[in-house]
């Protein structure tokens, strides 16, 4: 378990790809993903039939991403997987960066109180648990929007899950600077932590609230 931590902690250090897509979140923000990737939100017929001429598929596609935005989620895979990633999405194997607001949570100025808020949820979580989660880990994470630090104590904290398909679970949360509602950017895998991680930080490092680089 260790070593899928190591896997995404190193991922979280590089950047080797080519962010050359933006895309602008329902959350009213920006965010940079590699070109083989696609944001749910912005499916559409045509760029769904560039990797399958299947209209079935299709259909079900647009059917995923209309009921994803009309859930206030989002969520990021590949081209090359869309349709393994949507025929599990929210089952036991699916991998992917997903985006969405948590409500009803207290944040604080202090970074400290909303890492305490997170071990709590976690610890109330695992008890709930066959197997408790591990490695829980949270601290303070200053990423800019437009090159100014959040001013809201946003963090980054991550945990194991022994019970899940994916155990990796890392996450980014921060208030929005002008909404003020609080997202959080998270990363659910095992077998491509390796390949996710740097799109991941890559993407939480370059949120701006506009579509200028």
């Amino acid at each position: 378990m260790k070593k899928l931590l190591g896997i995404v902690v190193l991922g979280l250090l590089f950047s080797g790809n080519a962010y050359a897509v933006k895309y602008k979140s329902i959350f009213n923000f920006y965010i940079d993903i590699p070109e083989e990737y696609y944001l749910s939100s912005s499916l559409s017929p045509e760029k769904i039939l560039e990797y399958s001429p299947n209209e079935e598929d299709r259909k079900e596609l647009i059917a995923f991403s209309q009921r994803s935005t009309g859930l206030d989620i989002e969520v990021i895979f590949t081209k090359e997987k869309m349709l393994k990633q949507y025929k599990n999405i929210g089952g036991a194997t699916a991998e992917n960066i997903g985006i969405l607001e948590i409500k009803n949570l207290k944040w604080d100025k202090d970074w400290k109180k909303n890492c305490n808020t997170m071990k709590k949820v976690n610890e109330i979580v695992s008890k709930q648990l066959k197997e408790p989660r591990r490695s829980f880990n949270c601290e303070y994470s200053p990423h800019g929007i437009a090159g100014q630090e959040f001013k809201n104590s946003s963090i980054f904290y991550q945990y194991i899950d022994p019970n899940a398909k994916n155990k990796m679970h890392s996450f980014f949360m921060f208030r929005h600077p002008v909404s003020k509602k609080i997202i959080e950017i998270g990363l659910n895998c095992e077998k491509n932590c390796k390949e996710m991680g740097p799109v991941f930080q890559n993407m939480i490092g370059l949120i701006t609230l506009n579509n200028y680089k």
